[in-house]
This record gives C-alpha cells, structure tokens and sequence, in this order.
C-alpha cells in the first residue's frame, strides 16, 4: 500500500465520529453503565474502540459491560484483547479468571488468579477466588491463607462486620466479606480449629441482627438469601469436580450445618461416610448436624463412632459430653470433658465448657481451677480473666478479682468494663477513693455507662456527696436505668 494511502488510513482511524472523539465516547459509555443502561454503553465504547482501536479502557470497560448480560465468549474475547495491549493489566487477568471459574476451568482460572496477585498482591478479589479455586481442588490450608489474607487487608474488617452497615458495601463487595468470613469458618472447623470457626459465624450471625435492626427482616432475609447463595457455590462445585470424594461432601455437609440447614448436612454427611466409613470427621460432623435437629439421642452413637476411630480425637468427647448434657446425664458430660482433656491438656474449649458448667452450679472452687488453667494456656485471654474474677468475687476473694480486673486493664487499657467491676471490689474492701476513681474511669470511657453512674452516686452518698450522688443518680435515670434508682432518688427530692 503506498505511504499516502496509508497514512490517509490512520488518520481517518483518528478521525472523530460525528464530531466526538474516542474519550467522548468512553465517558458517555461510563456515565450510561453508571446509569444502568449496559447495552448504550455497550455502543459507546464500541465507537471509542473504533476511532482508537488501541483504546484499553474501552475494551476492558466493554468487556465488563458484556459480563452484566451474560455475553461471557464476548467478554472474554475484550479481556484478551487488554492483556495483548497491556500484559501488565491486572483486573483483565483476574477477569478472566473468574470466567474461567465459572466455566469450571478452574487450572486456567488458577493460573490468572496468580497472575493477577503477582503484579497486584493485595488484590481481594482475585485472593478470594482463588481461595475458592483451592476448596474446589481441596488444598484447604492454602484455601484458608488466602481467605485470613482477604480479612487481614481489612483491619476495620471484623468490627465493622459485627457492628456496621457492611450490607451498604457494593453487593460484589458485601458478597466477598460474607464469603471469607464463611470460607475461613469452615476450613478452621475441617482443620480443627472450631473456636475461631466459631468467632467467624458469630461475626455472621452479629451481621444480619445488626441488618435486622436496622434495614428490617425482608432486607435482612434478601441479603442473606444472596449470601447464601454465593457461599453454597464453590462447596456444590466441590462436589461437581469430586463425586467420589468423601472429603468433598464432607465439606459441603459443613457449610450447610453452618447454614443451619441441618437436614442437608445430615444427608451430605452420610454419603461421605458411604465412600469412606473410617472418616471420623464425617461423624463428628452428622452428630453435631444431629443435635441441630434435635436428636441428641441419635448423636451420641456419631460421636461414639468417631472417638472409635480416632480415640484421640478431643473434639468428639467434647460434642459427646454436650449431647449428653442435653439428655440430662450429667455424670456422663462431666466424665467425657475429663476425657477430652486427657487427651488434649490444652483444649481451650473443653475448659470453658467446664468452667462454665462449675460456676453456674456452685461449683465454685473447680471453677477457678479450670479458668486458671485457661490463662496458663493463654496468658491473654480475657475472657478467662473476667470469669475467675467474677468466681473469686463470689468466694468473697476480692483482692484476688482485683489482681484480675488490674491485669485485664493491664492488656486492655480502654475497657470499662473492668474498671467498673474493680471498682466494684474495691467497694468491698472499704476501698471508697479507689472504687470512685474506677467507676469515674468507666464512664471517662463510656459515658453512658448508667451502672458506673449508679454505683459511684452511691460512694459520693456515703462520702457526704448527696448534691454530687444526686446527679449521678439521676444522669443514670435518663440514660434509662430502672429499679433500684428510684428508690435512690427519692432521697434527693
């Protein structure tokens, strides 16, 4: 072709449409996407690539554009296209992953997921999939990193999870938290670590009575409807990929009993015992899905089973001694937690359990022992902490809980609650400065601590204090305290 012709030929490539230039289109192909009209925006990025057919944006911005209407093989074809101007591009590569998830070329999907955290390594998106990449080929250590790296990029993560309105993240990205939170829950449970599986489906369960609360139960049902729908996914892909694989079933069996869906994990749980009877996990697993249901009776002979298997397995006495619990037999719950600290001296759980059970039947002696035992386990444990406190209070060892309630606000400077409670015992020792400046502190930290308003009215009464004592008193009636209050302010009139 001779150089005029060519040169005539790109300058017409250049050459505005009607007037408009490749960025016109581009922007006015954004603002229709915004808008929710795909198909226009669709049009525009077409006329921006066909002006500049270098144009990466628009490919890529088109590409996504096919994805809202299903158009996958058009996608795919755009996200291609990006990688061949730009092989640096990293959402085009995670992109182009999460079609292949879809189409269950989960290698493929693999390898651009990796490609992806190689140039980008904080990406969540791409982390997560390929969290879920690695459930489905059932590397759940790998699965687990993956997702406690997509909640450690989040370090408000937790909180605002538990307390916020994480439901006013984009529906993508509420889709991601939920299913990290969800995923990591249950490969902590499948490796055995059921008490930070359980932080995680607590934070769930603390999500949606926050959803509840404030958006009302149909927007609560319908976030959670989607959720579910999203964290069932990759566990009916392992099955796909796995119809034979006991582990397979298991896991699905897992994120159904988390669901509360105890039927359904009942049955998963018993076809993974069929293609492997010896999977004492599988058992464990239908005796906790059991006792969901209700049958406790039924349980006790899964979790039997399962320490037949794995006499070691501390996780099934516990389960045993709980359904024995529910049944009544307290001699046979008491002797299976014994168990399960025999052979797990270090079992955190076995001992709250216990502990628990000690206190609230006057036990209280055996008690202290147990929460002792829990902070030589885990010298930071507050929980533990705040229980022997409370135990040693109730024996009248109240420079014993002081120690406590000081070593709490030691590790935790800014909880009122044990300021509050120190101050409590201080109040019993005759220790009145003392218990004024806790409960003066509790409420430096939250000033609407009515109990702390009560309680110190109370020492600045038998200080001398009524005018001081008076207003506390009635500082903690506005902020909604009743009982004993009224009787309190009856003095001040």
């Amino acid at each position: 072709m001779p150089f005029a012709a060519v040169m005539l030929f790109l300058l017409c490539l250049a050459h505005p449409i009607h007037g408009k230039s490749a960025e016109d289109y581009f922007s006015d192909g954004a603002i229709k996407a915004s808008e929710g009209f795909t198909k226009e925006a669709i049009s525009n990025y077409s006329a921006a690539i066909e002006i500049n057919p270098g144009y990466t944006k628009a490919y890529y911005n088109r590409a996504t554009a096919f994805l809202r209407l299903d158009r996958i093989d058009e996608a795919l074809r755009d996200f291609n296209k990006v990688l061949s101007i730009d092989n640096q591009h990293h959402r085009a590569y995670y992109q182009r992953g999460r079609i292949s998830y879809l189409k269950e070329k989960y290698a493929d999907a693999l390898q651009d997921f990796n490609r992806t955290l190689e140039i980008q390594p904080t990406d969540e998106d791409a982390l997560h999939y390929r969290g879920c990449v690695y459930i489905v080929n059932l590397e759940l250590l790998k699965a687990l990193k993956d997702f406690n790296t997509v909640i450690q990029l989040n370090p408000r993560l937790s909180l605002s999870f538990a307390y916020h309105d994480w439901i006013l993240y984009s529906r993508d990205k509420g889709r991601i938290f939920f299913s990290s939170f969800f995923n990591r829950a249950i490969m902590n449970r499948i490796t055995g670590d059921r008490d930070s599986a359980n932080n995680d489906i607590q934070l769930i369960n603390d999500n949606f009575k926050r959803i509840r609360t404030i958006f009302g139960d149909k927007q609560a049902d319908t976030s959670l409807t989607d959720r579910i729908t999203v964290a069932l996914d990759v566990y009916q892909r392992v099955v796909s990929a796995h119809p034979r694989s006991a582990q397979s079933y298991q896991l699905r069996g897992q994120a159904y009993a988390l669901l509360d869906l105890c039927d359904k994990a009942i049955r998963d749980y018993s076809t993974s015992i069929t293609l492997n009877p010896k999977l004492a996990a599988a058992y464990l697993g239908r005796g906790y899905a059991k006792t969901a249901c209700g049958k406790p009776r039924e349980a006790l002979e899964d979790f039997s089973r399962a320490i037949l298997i794995k006499p070691k397995l501390s996780e099934a006495y516990i389960a045993r001694s709980l359904a024995k619990q529910k049944l009544g037999d307290l001699k046979g719950f008491l002797d299976d937690i014994a168990r399960a600290i025999s052979v797990s001296p270090k079992s955190i759980r076995a001992r709250k359990i216990r502990g628990e059970h000690y206190q609230t039947t006057g036990n209280l002696a055996n008690a202290i022992k147990d929460y002792s035992a829990l902070i030589s386990i885990n010298p930071d444990d507050n929980w533990a902490y705040i229980k022997r406190a409370a135990t040693q209070s109730k024996l009248g060892l109240h420079e014993k809980a002081i120690e406590d309630y000081s070593k709490l606000i030691e590790m935790q400077p800014t909880l009122p609650y044990a300021y509050f409670y120190r101050g409590k015992e201080k109040a019993h020792l005759g220790d009145k400065q003392g218990s004024l400046d806790d409960y003066s502190k509790a409420i430096q930290i939250h000033p609407d601590f009515k109990e702390a308003y009560l309680e110190r009215g109370t020492i600045k009464a038998a200080n001398g204090d009524i005018k001081g004592a008076c207003a506390d008193w009635n500082k903690a009636r506005r902020l909604g305290l009743t009982g004993d209050i009224d009787e309190k302010l009856k003095t001040c009139k």
